[in-house]
Parts: structure tokens; C-alpha cells; sequence
């Protein structure tokens, strides 16, 4: 069996033959938690949407202070938000507290399903599941007090309803990223693996009591306030998994205080395992969700950061690449617990479109070398046996890539009929300098959303900003 062979001990091309003798029956536990999550159905989570709610009546809108409002919020979120943890969860953290859930964001645009709310669940084509308390609750609670001080209605009555928001209104379709708030990104994953949280608060403590400008002391106390609200939340989670141990069996008990003490250590200090800086990665993830409208906000090269922890795990012998395997399906698995919750109109456009949170994989680094390895051919292979909605995989190619990972690229692409997205290196290198983007930059870039090419950490991209119907301006 393919799991029997430790790839750390063989060839590079005998590493390739060993990736293609697996299949997901080598992985019993990916197997079962994929079934889990392709056969459940969704559900509308009102929670968020609830909290952030309850805050705004409480504390008002400022704004003086609306990016400290913000923080302030999303603290108040993710201290109470539910902490869901299933069953074999070896990453926990849940955007929800359903398999698959669909997050509420009264605040930017979910409004628009408010129409479809006593039908969600009952129509043919994607129906979600919404009980009769949540209807009530959004309908009679949430929404109401949102419908006229969401960011749409803002910009109206800041623009003195603007000729350009009439135009909009009249188009058929239109999805205006921009005004939910930070989407289709890539956050700088690397420092948090590497420094950790309390290490950025402590920066952005001294950079507030340095500025004399109050706007950016203002700014700086808002990063400390959401950093602790995802610490807050880590330890939430921590908490959970070491409650559930007291009454689990042996084996799964074990995993749950591991998991525990990944959390206890990140995100909040620097990663000192491939497992903990999986899990910092994946318990932020949740809080952006919290924070933002969660479409397309995406890793980056998953690949290069955390290569240094595997390597690390691998010669200490902490790790097997059989257990790699493992944390990375059980880690992708986790990008398919939430999606966007479309009314009627968008499902018949999108047809169930997913969240598109990218990850790429190979290519050049920032030095001109080639970046592919081992975690490269992990992470393409654990695409290919899981064929899901999420992780959308990009593989960067270029003229000196490894001649095994093209043939693992065409593979994959045959074995799963859809993935990875071929993205060519010189050519999108070339533009991206052309952009005013450095050399070494230009040669880190990553894959937002669906094929969006950016700068990871360095790029307030908002990329697919609006897409709109041409066709109904005529």
C-alpha cells in the first residue's frame, strides 16, 4: 500500500511513483470527512450577523472612529461566536457552526436574500436549510435594523444618491465586491507563521504610541483590538478540544489535546510545526470570515511558507509525509465548510459557485530559482484524490520547472478533469513588473480568487471588484 512508503527516504522520481500509487482509500479518515462534507446540506448561520447586530444597536456607528468601530466589532464577534469542532477534525476552527454553512453579512450586501427567505429551503436547486427562528430573527430583528445603514445605502446618502449607484441598480446583474468590505486577497501568511500575533501587537502597540497623528494611533489601537479577538478565539477553540477530550476515547482524546496545544501556541508566537502553522493558518481564515465577506480570500504560496516547518518536522522525524498528507487533505477539506448563500437570481448565474479561496504552487522564487518541493507535489496530489469545490489550485510553471511536477500538473489534470490552473511565470512576471511591481515581487506572486495574479501580503488587491452584465447597459 501506498501509505507504507516514507517518502522522505527515496528518490525524487521515485517520490512521484510512490504520490501516484495512492488513492484516497489510503486515507480512511479523508475519505469519511469528504462524504461527510459532500452529502450535507447547507444552512443559513445567523450568529454573525446576530452579534454584529446586537454591538451596533449597543455602541452605535461613528464616523470619527469607524475603523476602531470595526475592531470593536469584530472582537465582539469572535468572543462569542460558536466554536465547532467535528468529528476527526485534525485542523479545527469552523466558519460556521454547520458542516456547511452560509455566514450573514446584513451589514455589507446580504440583505438581497432577505426575499428568499421563506423559500430558501424548500427551492429545487440548491436549497438551504433556515428554521423558522432565524427567519424571524432576520427578518424582524436584523435585517430591519440594517436596511438603511449597510455600506450600499452609506455610499447613497455620502454621494447624494449618485448617478453611477442608479445605473447599477438598473443593470440586471452586478456583484460590487467593494462594498463588502476586504475580499479577494491575499493576507501575509508568512509573518503570521513566523512572528505570530503577539509579536505584530507589540509592533502595532509602538507604532501607536510613536504617531503623533491621532487617525493612525486610532488605526494601531484597531490592529491590536482584532488581533486579540482571533487570540481570543484561538483560545476559545482550545478550550473546546480539551473539554471534548475529558469524554473521548484514548486515541481521539490525544488528538484533541495535540490540537489544544497547537492552539495555546498559535497564532499567537511564531510556529514551531508543519501541524501548528496549518492551524494558525486555517483559525485566521475563520476570523477574516468574520471580519469580511468571505469570497476568494486566498493563501497564497502555501507551499513555500510552510515548506520550512515540514522540512523541519521531516528530519527531526516528527513527521511522516504519509501524515503531511494527512494534515494537508484535512486542512483543504476545512476551505469547503462555508459558501456563499445566492438567492434565486445568482444561483441561476453561478450555478453554486464556491468561495474561491486560491492556493498556489510552485514557480520561481523571489531569487530567480525554482521553488518547487516536496510540499509542491503533497498539496497537488491531496488536490487530485479529494476533487473538491475548495482549494482553487493554481501550478506556476516556467521554463526550468522540474520535468516531475509538469508530468504531476498533466496528472493531476487528467485525474481530476478540472485542476490545478496552468499559470505561466515569464509572461505574468513581465506584467506585473510592467505594473510597477519589483523584480523579486514579481516573482513571489500568488492566485486570488478565480485566476488573479497579485504580490501575496503586499497587495490590497480587491480584485474582481465588480463583475456586472454588459450586455443590460444596452
Amino acid at each position: 500500500m501506498a501509505g507504507n512508503i516514507p517518502l522522505q527516504d527515496i528518490a525524487m522520481s521515485d517520490k512521484m511513483l510512490s504520490l501516484d500509487s495512492y488513492t484516497l482509500q489510503d486515507f480512511p479518515r479523508l475519505e469519511k470527512m469528504r462524504a461527510t462534507n459532500l452529502t450535507a446540506r447547507k444552512a443559513i448561520f445567523t450568529e454573525r450577523a446576530k452579534l454584529a447586530t446586537e454591538f451596533f444597536k449597543k455602541n452605535g456607528f461613528s464616523e470619527e472612529h469607524m475603523v476602531l468601530k470595526q475592531a470593536q466589532a469584530l472582537q465582539y464577534v469572535l468572543e462569542r461566536i460558536p466554536v465547532a469542532i467535528f468529528e476527526d477534525d485534525l485542523i479545527v476552527g469552523s466558519t460556521t457552526k454547520h458542516r456547511i454553512g452560509c455566514l450573514m453579512f446584513p451589514d455589507f450586501l446580504s440583505t438581497n436574500i432577505w426575499p428568499d427567505l421563506p423559500t430558501i429551503s424548500k427551492r429545487k436547486f440548491d436549497p438551504i436549510d433556515i428554521t423558522e427562528e432565524e427567519i424571524d430573527l432576520l427578518s424582524e430583528e436584523v435585517f430591519p435594523f440594517w436596511q438603511d445603514c449597510n455600506t450600499y445605502e452609506w455610499a447613497r446618502k455620502k454621494g447624494n444618491d449618485p448617478a453611477s449607484l442608479r445605473l447599477q441598480e438598473r443593470l440586471v446583474f452586478f456583484i460590487l465586491a467593494k462594498s463588502q468590505m476586504i475580499t479577494h486577497i491575499i493576507p501575509n501568511y508568512p509573518v503570521l507563521v513566523n512572528r505570530g500575533l503577539e509579536s505584530l501587537i507589540e509592533e502595532a502597540r509602538a507604532k501607536e504610541v510613536s504617531s503623533n497623528d491621532a487617525e493612525t494611533k486610532e488605526f494601531y489601537q484597531a490592529v491590536q483590538i482584532a488581533m486579540k479577538g482571533v487570540i481570543t478565539l484561538a483560545d476559545r477553540y482550545a478550550a473546546k478540544c480539551e473539554e471534548i477530550a475529558k469524554v473521548s476515547e484514548e486515541t481521539r482524546a490525544q488528538e484533541l489535546l495535540e490540537i489544544a496545544s497547537c492552539l495555546r501556541v498559535c497564532p499567537i508566537k511564531p510556529a514551531k510545526t508543519f501541524q501548528e502553522a496549518l492551524q494558525a493558518v486555517w483559525l485566521t481564515q475563520v476570523a477574516l470570515h468574520q471580519e469580511n465577506f468571505d469570497a476568494a480570500l486566498s493563501f497564497g504560496r502555501l507551499d513555500q511558507f510552510l515548506y520550512p516547518f515540514y522540512k523541519k518536522d521531516i528530519e527531526a522525524g516528527r513527521l511522516s509525509s504519509n501524515r503531511a498528507l494527512e494534515l494537508i487533505g484535512a486542512f483543504f477539506i476545512k476551505l469547503s465548510d462555508h459558501t456563499p448563500p445566492l438567492p434565486d437570481a445568482g444561483q441561476e448565474l453561478l450555478g453554486g459557485s464556491g468561495t474561491n479561496q486560491a492556493v498556489t504552487i510552485g514557480g520561481l522564487k523571489p531569487d530567480g530559482t525554482d521553488g518547487t518541493n516536496e510540499l509542491s507535489f503533497l498539496m497537488l496530489k491531496m488536490s487530485e484524490l479529494l476533487k473538491m469545490r475548495e482549494p482553487n489550485v493554481g501550478a506556476r510553471l516556467h521554463k526550468d520547472s522540474p520535468a516531475e511536477f509538469r508530468k504531476a500538473v498533466v496528472t493531476s489534470i487528467y485525474n481530476s478533469g478540472a485542476a490545478p490552473a496552468i499559470y505561466s511565470d515569464e509572461p505574468i512576471i513581465e506584467t506585473l513588473m510592467n505594473k510597477g511591481i519589483s523584480l523579486e515581487d514579481s516573482r513571489d506572486y500568488g492566485i486570488v480568487g478565480c485566476v488573479e495574479t497579485i504580490s501575496p501580503g503586499r497587495t490590497m488587491s480587491s480584485t474582481g471588484s465588480i463583475m456586472l452584465n454588459l450586455a443590460a447597459v444596452l
